[in-house]
């Protein structure tokens, strides 16, 4: 994936892959090891708040 991200090449559909491999590994985490995450359950709070900043970003005109 490292060499996909520094190509360039299809970029939407490399972020929109990161964010649902990332959104699964915590959705994992959450069922599986909620006592190994920094916030426990909380942590996924805190995931949803950054995919949601990194797909709609703000944007200051």
């Amino acid at each position: 994936m490292a060499i996909w991200i520094l190509s360039g090449v299809k970029r939407r559909l490399n972020v929109i892959t990161q964010i649902v491999i990332v959104g699964l590994m915590n959705s994992l985490e959450f069922l599986l090891v909620p006592d190994l995450l920094l916030w426990g359950r909380m942590n996924a709070i805190f995931a949803l708040m950054q995919g949601k900043r990194i797909i709609f970003p703000r944007i200051d005109k």
